[in-house]
């Protein structure tokens, strides 16, 4: 995210006594910057490629981040999102959901500043993250693999 927690964001998250988790992918070329930041906040805890992902997520109120696949495993746990698109691939499926009401779409995140973060995050109330987490689970309800399984159970029967 081009927010970067730039002074803005940092300076939100300390006035309003936000709890932040960082999730970070092994690859990022910026983990060690973003390391060093979450050092210097008292209210936030650093995770690279941690093997416990649902379960963070899980106890968030809110993600903010990429599209892509992880736009539906937040879905799935029923997580509303602040999503940019980080690349082209994910611009049909971040558009799609963000029109079902799951996700607010920030557009392309070369184009964002953190001012942009700042006031998704704050237009947004309990009742609102409320319709989107049902509006998430009612998109993505966790059975999928299941329904999978008895179509090729049916199939193989033939």
């Amino acid at each position: 995210m081009r927010c970067g927690f730039r002074n803005t964001c940092r300076s939100f998250i300390s006035e309003e006594k936000i709890n932040v988790d960082v999730i970070v992918g092994e690859p990022n070329k910026n983990k060690t910057k973003i390391k060093r930041i979450c050092a210097g906040m008292k209210n936030s805890t650093y995770y690279q490629q941690p093997k416990n992902m649902a379960k963070i997520m899980n106890k968030a109120d809110l993600a903010i981040g990429a599209g892509g696949i992880i736009t539906w495993e937040r879905c799935c746990l029923g997580l509303p999102s602040v999503v940019s698109i980080v690349s082209k691939n994910q611009e049909d499926a971040v558009n799609a959901v963000s029109k079902k009401g799951c996700l607010i779409n920030l557009g392309r995140a070369e184009r964002l500043t953190s001012q942009d973060y700042l006031s998704a995050i704050t237009n947004l109330n309990s009742k609102k993250l409320i319709q989107m987490q049902k509006k998430c689970m009612k998109l993505v309800d966790g059975k999928g693999a299941e329904r999978v399984a008895k179509q090729i159970s049916l199939i193989a029967r033939l």
